[in-house]
Parts: C-alpha cells; structure tokens; sequence
C-alpha cells in the first residue's frame, strides 16, 4: 500500500479538523486516536460536564421558581437520567465527528501511535483485558 500523504496523531479538536482539512484538499490522511475522537472536551470533559449543568438547572429552576412563577410540586432529580442523557449527548458529538471524517475519506485508525521514523509510525491496539493483537506500521510522506 502507498504511503499516506498524511497521518495525525490525536483526533480531539486540532487533530479531527486538520484531518478532515487535509482530506478536503484531495489528501490521502491517516487519523490515529487511541480513544474517542473528539478529545477531551467532547468526551469528559467541557460537553460531558456542561450536559449534567444543564440537567442540575433545569431541577433548580423547578424547586426555586417561584419569583418567576414557576411552582412545581414533588420535583425531584434522577442522577441515573441525567446520566444517562449526557452519555447520549456525547455520543451523538463523537458520531458527528466521525461521520464527518467518514464524508472526508479519513481513515480511523484505533490504537496508540508512536513514531519510529520521519515517514513510519506504529500503531499499537489500546490494551484490553483478553484481548491480544499486534501493532502495525503506517507510513506517510508527513506525519
């Protein structure tokens, strides 16, 4: 197999986008995440996070809006749903970026990768319990 014309390493915000950037120009890309794509953010951290506020806010509104108008009786907060749709809000973001890589001819690549040269990277299989596969080579003209 020919060589890719590019492989990034990471596929939070910066790695996604310029993928995606290099595949839009006609470029062969390479995306090698370990994880989710997406990142960080999208996945534990600012998305997740601002997801569960969303569902706080909306039971303290319940509880304390009176001055507004708002009475509501028997209100009470299920952390299993609130739960339960952040997961669901992170997952529609991380399949929203990956369908975006899917449009752009990016190829996902699941494992940790690690340089061995200026043009070859290994990829490793992210360890599972039970699991055993080996780590491949990927070669590109930038990396």
């Amino acid at each position: 197999m020919s060589p890719y014309d590019l492989v990034v390493i990471g596929a939070g915000p910066a790695g996604e986008k310029g993928a995606a950037q290099a595949a839009y120009f006609g470029k062969r890309v390479a995306l090698i995440e370990r994880d989710r794509v997406g990142g960080i953010c999208v996945t534990v951290g600012c998305i997740p996070s601002k997801a569960l506020l969303d569902s706080s806010h909306a039971y303290w509104v319940t509880t304390h809006g009176e001055e507004h108008g708002i009475v509501v009786q028997g209100a009470r907060f299920d952390l299993t749903k609130a739960v339960a749709r952040k997961d669901a809000v992170v997952a529609q973001n991380v399949a929203g970026v990956e369908q975006l890589l899917k449009a752009r001819k990016v190829d996902l690549i699941k494992g940790e990768g690690t340089l061995v040269s200026p043009t070859q990277l290994k990829v490793s299989p992210v360890a599972k319990v039970g699991t055993s596969a080996a780590a491949t080579q990927v070669a590109a003209k930038i990396m």
